[in-house]
């Protein structure tokens, strides 16, 4: 008989020792990322997903902050600079310049969707290491990751 109560001890004690080896750790803090225009200068983003369209093609839009309010890029065949203000998440860009070339692209192609992301942008995340643009009801608009070179 003693020894079916050491034989349950010893089963008791195996499992509490297992039980707490799994238990759950402290989640650990959470890292806040600034979204703030001048942590964004000079970085060279390139678009990954333009309105849930997967891959881009090549040559891929690009948006770069060139100053706290001065960004500039490329839809993919044409240039483009203008103002851009990011407060708390939210971005406002003001209208755009582009360059006139005579690209072959489709209506509503990659580049026009792309221009028109920029437009209808009110808020960023980042989201994976990518920098996420959402319109006003929270839709993505375009996904844009940091470009591997990163150029001056």
């Amino acid at each position: 008989m003693a020894i079916k109560i050491l034989n349950s001890m010893g089963a008791s004690l195996a499992l509490a020792a297992a039980l707490g080896a799994c238990a759950i750790p402290e989640p650990l803090p959470t890292v806040v990322i600034p979204l703030t225009a001048e942590s964004w200068v000079g970085i060279h983003w390139v678009a990954v997903a333009i309105d849930g369209v997967v891959p881009v093609i090549s040559p891929a839009p690009q948006l770069r902050w060139s100053g706290p309010e001065q960004v500039s890029g490329t839809g993919g065949c044409n240039g483009f600079a203008g103002k851009a203000a990011v407060r708390s998440g939210e971005v406002r860009f003001g209208a755009l310049v582009a360059t006139g070339k005579a690209c072959i692209t489709a209506p509503a192609g990659q580049e026009d969707m792309f221009f028109k992301a920029i437009e209808q942008t009110r808020n960023v995340r980042l989201e994976d290491e990518q920098l996420v643009l959402v319109n006003a009801t929270g839709k993505t608009l375009a996904r844009l990751a940091k470009a591997k070179q990163q150029q001056p």
